[in-house]
């Protein structure tokens, strides 16, 4: 190496245990290298050039140190880096090869500071920086590793640009910390801006880290003479109305807090303890209020396994408890929302940890594997036969007591107590089935000649009165779910004294679209996805059910077997049954289906994914299944985009509600 090249190491490492050469740990080089060493000798395996010759440029004003982008490998081994020569490289992990280059700006080199990050959809998020003599860059990239073509990109520009690293939700959205005290939530499809978070204390150096709860912890640097503050915040991404931090802090145990680079480190504890460093020295703990979130891909999601440690969060099973003394066998668990969070309904002592001793039915809100009621401990005790049928990521709660629709105001955060929606005028009842992102609720009611599908829309903190959306041609339509786009499904008929059929209301058109079936008499539309479609069961000629899982661009399932969901593995006998009652973004359905005994197992499928799944025999943390560990998994109910999937089943022989979940790893 000749006299007076960087040797300095200004990058993260990477570990891949899953080498073919055997545990190997990557570092990036400011000599221009990529370097592979044996994780257990520290003997070169390899090296290849990056371009990074000397690191990404200094910044005389924003970026006086700057350091070189951190490697990182996907579920296949594959290498990933991005270079100061505005390049994003990747590497064949055994021979060190080039795989392929992309550069991002042909007309301007753009520099990588921060660490690509990697989407569940095998997409590559990459900022850049801001080159300090042309003034151009800052601008977020996705990039496909199978084309190696770049899909979108956003330019912001700005002072400094992208120093830090971006990080992905479990639905898949990348929160982009501008230098500028911005961050930026974009959709993954497009890169458009969904929401913005502006102004905070100070500038934005540090990659952010997200707990389960929802919430974006943040470090923020001040810079001499621009009124900033050293602090971390917090972001409540879930809640679609924020713009500014939900907390701050700028001391920690009366300590006032320097400037952070690095990440916060969440481990996993459900107080969510949390690290922060900083650049005077000090290390600061304080608890953010939830564990790190989990995530299905390996490296750079949500945080913490910044490493790029190519392996994917093991997934646990738990039970769903019962209130106090319940009994498990009358637990019932309806939806999930984005963080893993459930709801339904459970019996026991519902309040019993609110100083009361009110025993029934009583809607279940279930966090980190521990029950409650939905809005805490206000006025519990009146909590008695309700029901919550969904919740949305910003933790507002919905479902009915009796005949009233009713919704918990952020239940799952805060405690508040549930509230009457109000029904259209003339209505005599109704019921909230769903909601959806942006707060809207979905549910019916009955008036003197029908049962009409009601919408309840946000406005601020509080919804509207009901409108009546309709009814289907047979004057009865029940609606089990609404997607973000406004796409319902459920259960309606078309003609007065008719079987009920599946449906999907389409919001373009306001049609609703009658499914049909297998040529069956009847079918049932459970829950519905704007990216993958909508599920539910629907009758053959010979009166079975089949689950089936239908594009959202199509209309009907007669003449369509394609959209029938295939048998369990093993089953070759025709008069088994099976239902669909969850869907995800990722085309993931969940259900249950009869085996070759005629006996029910929970499932999973993928269409072209190696057919249907038995959850009972999913390799769990440990290497066993949940069938080695006692349990018979009947039915799943729900599943998100986290791969947290929740259901029925029993333990041993006792019956009660399950959740599989990503586990946190410190």
């Amino acid at each position: 190496m000749p006299t007076g090249t960087d040797k300095r190491i200004r990058s993260g490492a990477a570990l891949d245990p899953n080498n073919p050469l055997g545990p190997t740990v990557y570092f990036h080089c400011n000599n221009g290298s990529l370097y592979a060493l044996d994780a257990n000798t520290g003997a070169l395996r390899w090296s290849a050039a990056t371009g990074n010759a000397g690191g990404p440029p200094v910044d005389a004003t924003w970026d006086t140190q700057p350091v070189s982008s951190s490697p990182v490998v996907d579920s296949s081994g594959v290498v990933y880096v991005g270079s100061a020569d505005g390049s994003v490289y990747a590497f064949n992990p055994s021979t060190g090869a080039q795989i392929w280059r992309v550069v991002l700006n042909s007309a301007a080199v753009e520099p990588v500071e921060a660490t690509i990050a990697i989407g569940q959809n095998g997409i590559l998020y990459v900022g850049t920086r801001v080159h300090p003599v042309t003034l151009i860059g800052g601008a977020m990239y996705a990039i496909n590793p199978v084309t190696h073509t770049k899909v979108w990109s956003q330019v912001v520009g700005g002072n400094a640009g992208y120093v830090a690293s971006p990080v992905l939700d479990q639905a898949g959205f990348i929160y982009a910390p501008h230098f500028d005290k911005t961050v930026r939530k974009l959709n993954p499809a497009d890169g458009t801006t969904v929401q913005t978070w502006s102004d905070l204390g100070g500038k934005l150096c540090q990659t952010p880290s997200i707990n389960q709860n929802g919430l974006l912890i943040i470090g923020t640097s001040a810079f001499p003479g621009h009124l900033e503050v050293n602090e971390v915040a917090a972001i409540k991404i879930s809640d679609p109305n924020s713009s500014v931090p939900y907390w701050e802090l700028t001391q920690v145990g009366g300590l006032d807090l320097g400037n952070t680079l690095g990440s916060p480190a969440i481990i996993c504890t459900s107080s969510g303890t949390t690290y922060v460093a900083d650049m005077l020295g000090k290390v600061f703990r304080f608890d953010s209020g939830g564990t790190m979130m989990a995530a299905g891909w390996p490296t750079f999601q949500c945080g913490n396994r910044r490493a790029g440690k190519s392996i994917t969060y093991p997934s646990a099973i738990a039970e769903l408890p019962p209130f106090t003394t319940g009994d498990s066998a009358y637990t019932a668990v309806s939806r999930l929302d984005v963080f893993g969070r459930a709801v339904g309904q459970s019996y026991g002592y519902y309040d019993g940890p609110c100083g009361y001793q009110d025993n029934g039915y009583a809607a279940a809100l279930w966090v980190n594997n521990g029950i409650s009621v939905p809005g805490g401990c206000s006025a519990s005790y009146y909590l008695g036969n309700t029901y919550a049928t969904a919740l949305s990521g910003a933790g507002d709660v919905v479902g009915y007591y009796s005949t009233r629709a009713i919704v918990w105001p952020d239940g799952a955060n805060s405690s508040t107590f549930f509230t009457d929606l109000t029904p259209p005028s003339g209505f005599t009842s109704s019921i909230a089935m769903d909601i959806n992102s942006s707060g809207t609720i979905v549910g019916y009611g009955n008036t003197a000649s029908a049962t009409d599908v009601v919408k309840w829309t946000k406005s601020g903190n509080a919804w509207n009165t009901g409108v009546d959306f309709g009814t289907t041609p047979g004057n009865w339509t029940v609606p089990t779910s609404i997607s973000d786009g406004g796409h319902l499904a459920g259960r309606a008929k078309f003609v007065s004294g008719g079987q009920p059929h599946a449906f999907l209301f389409d919001p373009l058109n306001g049609i609703f679209n009658d499914l049909g079936t297998f040529g069956g008499s009847q079918s049932w539309g459970w829950q519905v996805n704007d990216a993958s479609g909508t599920v539910g069961w629907a009758q053959t000629t010979q009166g079975y059910h089949r689950a089936f899982l239908i594009p959202i661009d199509c209309t009907t399932l007669n003449g369509h077997p394609e959209y029938e969901v295939p048998a369990l593995p093993g089953v070759s006998r025709l008069d088994w049954y099976s239902e669909a009652y969850g869907v995800n973004g990722l085309n993931q359905a969940v259900g249950r289906a009869q085996n070759q005994s005629l006996a029910y197992r929970a499932f999973l499928y993928k269409p072209g994914n190696g057919g249907v799944i038995d959850l009972n025999t999913i390799t769990l943390d440990g290497g066993q299944t949940p069938a080695s560990l006692g349990w018979t998994l009947t039915q799943a109910q729900a599943i998100n985009d986290g791969g947290v999937i929740v259901g029925y089943g029993s333990i041993s022989g006792r019956n009660t509600a399950w959740i599989i979940y990503p586990k946190c790893q410190d």
